[in-house]
């Protein structure tokens, strides 16, 4: 019967003197920790060829949950085990922040795999269908990102009046487009002001050019 130790730690205790205890092959010190993410024998020796074994797999659980959404990035934090995200092999406490939809991958001992799905929200500084009436900065995440269907590399300020769309692209498909207005009534003003002067800029050079034909 294999057993399933979840916190990704097991002590084995024994304090007959006559048995000796190996876990997959090595001999083990009774009361230690064992902390090897995978699959595992534990073996009981003693006098004239006994043995007495057990299969057990030690599994972490990922911050208590699978399949679970964060906020702009977590860190993976799996001890003693081979880590991938979305396929590229990387250290414990390595930090996800890819947009979108991430795999781990976990190996273990002895053909130990077990794959985690993780989602990394984006935090935004504007909603779908929001109107602003004063300009504000859209954050740069670490995704692929369009501004009105130009890619933005950095954060960037939004002032220019009318209607945009904010496109994200992230991790494994990973799809988003807010559309929002930006819509600020001193732009209608500073625009009346100058067409404005630029009409009477022309009706003063139309004045001027009459003037020299009558004189």
């Amino acid at each position: 019967m294999k057993t399933i130790y979840a916190n990704n730690l097991k002590a084995y205790n024994y304090t007959d003197t006559d048995l000796e205890l190996y876990i997959d092959g090595e001999k083990y010190t009774s009361g230690a920790k064992f902390n090897q993410v995978g699959n595992h024998t534990v073996e009981y020796r003693g006098a004239n060829g006994y043995v007495s074994s057990a299969d057990f797999t030690i599994e972490y659980t990922y911050n208590g949950n699978f399949d679970y959404k964060y906020q702009d990035s977590t860190v993976i934090d799996i001890p003693n085990a081979t880590l991938y995200v979305n396929g590229t092999q990387v250290e414990n406490l390595t930090e996800i922040n890819s947009i979108g939809n991430n795999t781990i991958t976990i190996k273990g001992a002895n053909g130990y795999e077990k794959t985690l799905e993780i989602f990394i929200a984006p935090t935004l500084t504007i909603e779908n269908g929001e109107v602003r009436s004063e300009k504000f900065e859209i954050k740069k995440l670490n995704a692929t990102m369009y501004l009105d269907g130009v890619a933005i590399s950095e954060d960037t300020i939004v002032d220019t009046h009318g209607a945009h769309t904010l496109k994200i692209e992230g991790a494994n498909g990973y799809v988003q487009e807010i559309t929002f207005t930006f819509d600020n009534p001193n732009n209608d003003y500073v625009i009346m002001i100058s067409v404005l002067v630029g009409l009477a800029a022309a009706a003063f050079v139309v004045m001027i050019i009459l003037r020299k034909k009558v004189l």
